[in-house]
C-alpha cells in the first residue's frame, strides 16, 4: 500500500507494537526493510494472536526486540538528529 510506503520512507525507523498476523503494520515493516530503515517489535504474550505479527517479524529477523523509549532511541536515532543545520539569518539593523 503506498500509505505503508509514505510512513516508512517518512520516518527514520519503524516500531511495531501488538502487530497480528495479518496487521497492515506487518506491510509497513516490509517497506522499512526493503528501504533499508531500521525495524523494531514491541510484542505482547506470545500466547496473544494479536502479537503473533511481532513474535514472526522477530523470529525471522526483520525486526529487533524493544522494551523501552531508550531502545526505541538506540534503534532509531534521537529526534532531530538528522536535521539539516539551521541557516543564520542577519538582523536586521533598527534605525530610528
Amino acid at each position: 500500500m503506498a500509505r505503508n510506503r509514505l510512513i516508512a520512507a517518512a520516518s527514520g525507523g519503524t516500531v511495531m507494537v501488538e502487530a497480528g498476523l495479518r496487521s497492515g503494520a506487518r506491510s509497513t515493516v516490509s517497506e522499512a526493510v526493503a528501504l533499508n530503515r531500521p525495524v523494531g517489535a514491541l510484542p505482547g504474550p506470545v500466547t496473544s494472536m494479536v502479537s503473533a505479527g511481532c513474535h514472526e517479524e522477530i523470529r525471522a529477523g526483520r525486526a529487533v526486540l524493544v522494551t523501552d523509549a531508550a531502545e526505541v532511541r538506540d534503534l532509531c536515532g534521537a529526534l532531530g538528529e538528522d536535521m539539516a543545520p539551521l541557516k543564520a539569518v542577519p538582523i536586521a539593523r533598527m534605525t530610528a
